[in-house]
């Protein structure tokens, strides 16, 4: 039987990622692997609703990538901004109007799990003692692993976007501070020992990356594998907040509709470095579709 295309759309706060490829024995291979910013979750921090603006960009983006056709099956999964809205029935009832299937909406918990599982495939490092840093615009999943094996997770309600709502000075240190009190808060329950690798995926950390590379337009196959320090974070970071809000786009021309959102994202980055004392952190291009791609039978609804 020849191997079917596997279209996987991740709905974020902030941005939809849809892969479409093949698997054949844990293997993937990539038809395309594409990002789109919608801004779900604009407004969502203080309203509780998802905005009708909001919810029309989202839908004509998957739409569009529906009409494409070139996939077999398809699975759409909405994660933070659509578990925390209170009129997510009325999203997730437009989607099934406009594509005809029922998307799945997934826990934390299950979310971190994808992620671990999408994050390491083709990711050649000791994962032996690592924590995976999955930062989205709504939420932060951290999940601590030894090879295969999940050892404990935590979904922190608190992303690049509900970062940047959630504070008045739009600085790097600002940012830093109030994710520093959040996450000391939300680790209390784990031991502050260091794991010997963090690896991070998201927009924010492999934005980074391509901004490093100079990059014009992305390519996440040469940013998977690398390693950032927190000196070239900061100074990423320094770079837009320098800038000002009109003029950071021009740092980010792969994406110009994330530039708001990087220096809260690298807030978060800075601010889990110095929680757990490491001077460096993995990219990973992967992350909850690639997951979902691999292993279809987590994809529950909460």
């Amino acid at each position: 039987m020849p191997d079917k295309n596997r279209l996987i759309i991740d709905v974020g706060t902030n941005s939809i990622l849809a892969l479409n490829a093949k698997i054949s024995d844990g293997e993937i291979s990539v038809i395309s692997d594409v990002k789109v910013t919608t801004r779900l979750g604009e407004g969502l921090q203080k309203s509780g609703l998802l905005s009708k603006e909001a919810m029309k960009r989202t839908i004509k983006a998957i739409a569009e990538i529906f009409a494409k056709k070139n996939f077999d099956s398809a699975t759409v999964i909405g994660t933070e901004a659509v578990r925390k809205a209170t009129n997510k029935s009325d999203f997730l009832e437009l989607i099934k109007k406009e594509c005809g299937l029922e998307p799945v909406v997934i826990s934390g918990e299950s979310e971190a799990r994808l992620s671990y599982y999408g994050a390491f495939y083709n990711l050649h490092i000791d994962k032996s003692d690592i924590l995976l840093v999955d930062m989205g615009g709504g939420s932060t999943e951290l999940i601590f692993g030894s090879g295969d094996n999940i050892t404990d997770s935590l979904s922190v309600p608190i992303g690049a976007m509900i970062l940047k709502d959630a504070t008045s000075t739009d600085s790097l240190k600002e940012y830093s501070s109030f994710a520093e009190i959040v996450f000391a808060k939300e680790l209390e329950r784990f031991s502050q020992n260091s794991p010997g690798t963090l690896v991070a995926t998201g927009g924010t950390i492999t934005s980074a990356g391509a901004i490093y590379k100079k990059m014009t337009e992305f390519k996440g196959s040469e940013i998977h594998g690398m390693k950032l320090t927190a000196k070239i974070l900061t100074e990423i970071g320094e770079k837009f907040e320098n800038l000002g809000p009109g003029k950071r786009k021009s740092l980010i021309p792969f994406d110009p509709h994330r530039a708001d959102l990087m220096l809260p994202g690298l807030g978060i980055f800075l601010t889990l470095l110095g929680i757990f004392k490491k001077d460096e952190i993995v990219i990973s291009n992967g992350g909850l579709r690639y997951g979902a791609a691999l292993r279809p039978e987590l994809v529950v609804s909460c």
